[in-house]
């Protein structure tokens, strides 16, 4: 790949070039990882449908993923999916965070109340998934001590047996790059090989892809540097959509903006100097007024004077 142009974050996208950039907020996260799940499981999708951001109640409590398995679906092959039944709730923890004993019972209690709220639901139709990039060894460990037991039937996936609910735990850097590209790519440890390859595997769906190649960037700031050096049309094209741009659109849209802020900046000096030139209108009108009022006092007193010559002359020319 060659002649790349050089690309610039947009004002409202964290600079990637930043060396250490990290994402500050989980919601760029789970973004990607609402993206790379229906993309693990597209060869399913005629019989999975995905909502995402679940909410339970009124209050702000919300699943990360449910993927409903529709009637008279067969079973899903996929690794991560052997597990489905007609209700797959899924927890999603990014890369910074861990995944406690507390974080686990509160899935739980998410599950049980999906299952409260959703008439015809029971706990034989439901599954809970847990999709982690650290191995959570206290968690594991927990469990056990429970009773419950804990298997491997794929790299990089945990069955969780004698629970309410069947459960899987899936840690996603274990999984195969091939074929769980899309979740295992989910890291902040990803070069810049692997994140030329997500950005190519997204093909035709740039806009789609936007904000999981965004996170990836953002998490992977020496990676993205390499990516964006070696330069092509179509990866300028995705990072567009991902919150970046040409250097020569972005300089031609911050002239656009100076300029419009100097036009914006000229009109309010004119209004400034009409409301001035108002104001001094005003304080002529004002002063013309004054002059008025004191020209019609000049003239009362002037008749005023005038009537008393007039009576006088009358008096001395009765008393002639």
């Amino acid at each position: 790949m060659k002649g790349s142009r050089e690309l610039m974050p947009e004002e409202n996208a964290v600079h990637v070039l930043r060396s250490g950039a990290k994402p500050r907020e989980d919601s760029q996260w789970h973004a990607a990882f609402q993206y790379a799940l229906p993309k693990e499981l597209e060869d399913y999708a005629n019989v999975l449908e995905f909502d995402f951001e679940v909410p339970l109640t009124t209050e702000p409590l919300r699943i990360d993923a449910v993927i409903v398995k529709k009637k008279g679906g067969g079973p899903i092959g996929k690794n991560i999916g052997k597990i489905f039944r007609s209700r797959n709730i899924f927890e999603y923890k990014s890369p910074e965070d861990s995944f406690s004993i507390k974080d686990f019972k509160k899935t739980f209690a998410y599950a049980h109340l999906y299952e409260y709220l959703h008439d015809g639901v029971n706990r034989r139709d439901l599954t809970v998934s847990i999709v982690l990039t650290k191995k959570p060894i206290n968690l594991l460990g927990y469990l056990k001590s429970e009773g419950c037991g804990v298997t491997n039937p794929e790299v990089g996936i945990c069955y969780i047996e004698g629970l309410e609910y069947a459960c899987q735990i899936i840690e996603s850097k274990k999984l195969g790059k091939r074929e769980n590209a899309w979740l295992n790519a989910l890291s902040d440890k990803v070069d810049s090989k692997s994140m030329l390859n997500m950005i190519e595997m997204a093909g035709d769906d740039k806009a789609g892809a936007a904000a999981y190649i965004h996170a990836l960037m953002l998490a992977n700031p020496d990676a993205a540097q390499e990516v964006i050096a070696m330069g092509s049309e179509e990866l300028e094209i995705v990072l567009e959509n991902a919150g970046y741009m040409p250097k020569e659109k972005a300089e031609a849209l911050l002239q656009e903006k100076e300029e419009l802020i100097q036009e914006k900046e000229e009109l309010i000096q004119e209004k400034e100097e009409f409301i001035q030139e108002k104001e001094e209108f005003i304080q002529e009108k004002e002063e013309l007024i004054q002059e008025k009022e004191e020209l019609i006092q000049e003239i009362i007193e002037e008749k005023k004077a005038i009537e008393v010559l007039t009576q006088e002359n009358s008096i001395m020319k009765k008393n002639l």
